[in-house]
């Protein structure tokens, strides 16, 4: 869930009466303190996010630099209330959320990814595990406090009935080749009663040839319109051959399901999610306000002048 970025109104700005070499911090909320190279470093990792041009404007990197720390204000301000409420992602949780990330990339390229980002594996497991921290804190403490009655919920599924028309659908096979010969062949071979799913693993080119073809149920749209045949075949019923931009189809149509309403015991869980998320976002505003209003938080001005978009700080040694 992506928290909007809301600007805390009760920070107390240090005076810029010391220099920035006396202390290595650039923010405190609370008792936690954000560093002043845990900001550089943030900035490198954004940088992608933002115009070029910008990041070289001095007026402008200054605007950036504000909203990136500002950002990381909101974020600890969040992880300080989630510990206040002893709340944690166990380490099993983390490991989890990290193998199902890396199982999207091929052996090193993840890391290879970080590094690209300047971060370390340990620093991703870090922010993933605060982000996560995060969504339990709103989840807890927002979306599961939202009441939601069921005379709501049957009212908007008696005002909303259009959204849960379940279109037709078909359950169907196929097969295709390049070319059109052995196509022909194909069919010859179905006429003669053999397995179209023996014949699709066998001869088929599509990557679902593994599954003997098998598409599972679909909808107009969902494929390419050659593939639309399968809702004029009767259960059961071969296609002939279809040539298309794609090479020469033979279908076989499994099932039908023609088009109906969704019962409301089907549908009622969705509705009353998409209610709680829509009430949500007031209640999310205004319990974000109040915690940003009643946060401790001190920005040090002198420090966070002197970082430049260089990456380095501007004072002299």
């Amino acid at each position: 869930m992506k928290l909007l970025i809301y600007f805390v109104s009760a920070v107390l700005l240090l005076p810029a009466c010391h220099r920035a070499s006396q202390d290595a911090w650039v923010a405190e909320v609370g008792t936690t303190k954000i560093s002043r190279q845990a900001l550089i470093e943030k900035l490198k990792q954004e940088q992608d996010n933002f115009d070029p041009e910008l990041w070289q404007d001095t007026e402008g990197f200054q605007v950036l630099k504000k909203q990136v720390l500002q950002g990381m204000i909101e974020q600890q301000v969040l992880i300080n209330e989630a510990k206040r409420l002893s709340l944690s992602i166990p380490d099993a949780v983390l490991d989890r959320s990290l193998q199902e990330l890396q199982s999207g990339y091929p052996d090193s390229d993840f890391e290879d990814r970080l590094k690209k980002q300047g971060l370390t594996l340990a620093q991703w497991n870090e922010s993933q595990r605060n982000k996560m921290l995060v969504q339990q804190l709103i989840e807890a403490e927002v979306y599961t406090k939202i009441p939601v009655s069921d005379q709501e919920i049957k009212f908007y599924y008696q005002s909303h009935r259009k959204e849960f028309y379940e279109p037709d659908q078909v359950h169907c096979q196929h097969i295709v080749t390049n070319k059109q010969e052995k196509a022909k062949k194909i069919l010859a071979l179905l006429d003669k009663g053999e397995s179209f799913t023996v014949l699709a693993q066998k001869f088929s080119e599509s990557p679902d040839r593994v599954n003997g073809g098998d598409l599972g149920l679909i909808k107009r749209g969902d494929y390419p319109a050659v593939f639309n045949v399968c809702f004029e075949l009767a259960t059961g019923q071969i296609s002939p051959m279809i040539s298309s931009d794609y090479g020469f189809h033979i279908f076989h149509l499994i099932e039908k399901k023609p088009g109906h309403f969704l019962s409301f015991s089907e549908v009622r869980s969705k509705i009353k999610k998409g209610l709680v998320a829509s009430k949500g976002q007031q209640n999310l505003k205004t319990w974000l306000d109040e915690r940003f209003k009643t946060a401790k938080i001190r920005i040090r001005e002198d420090v966070l002048k002197e970082i430049t978009s260089h990456g380095n700080d501007d004072k002299k040694s």
